[in-house]
């Protein structure tokens, strides 16, 4: 079994500079704001190789402020087992993208 940590998150990004909170106009909602730019472990761009047929672990953390995800890996059979407090009762299969 392969194991990763994917950490989710985004920032809202005015040009190449993170956008400041303004407190002259809201760019925020309820304590937190959707950003624009994506990120994956830290990066726009990443990636992993797994071979065929392995069995891969994920521990998704999502550590935005206001978005949620939507995960889909193409062509991967998901297996749920548990969320934020803990593991499911009876595990389920996700769709097949």
């Amino acid at each position: 079994i392969q194991e990763e940590v994917v950490t989710l998150d985004d920032v809202l990004m005015e040009g190449y500079d993170l956008a400041l909170f303004d407190d002259k106009q809201t760019n925020y909602a309820v304590m937190g704001r959707y950003g624009n730019l994506m990120l994956t472990n830290g990066k726009t761009d990443y990636s992993i190789t797994v071979p065929k047929n392995t069995v891969l672990r994920l521990y998704v953390v999502n550590v935005a402020n206001a978005r949620p995800f939507n995960i889909r890996i193409p062509g991967a059979k998901m297996k749920v087992v548990g969320g934020d407090v803990g593991y499911y009762e009876k595990p389920f299969f996700g769709f097949v993208y």
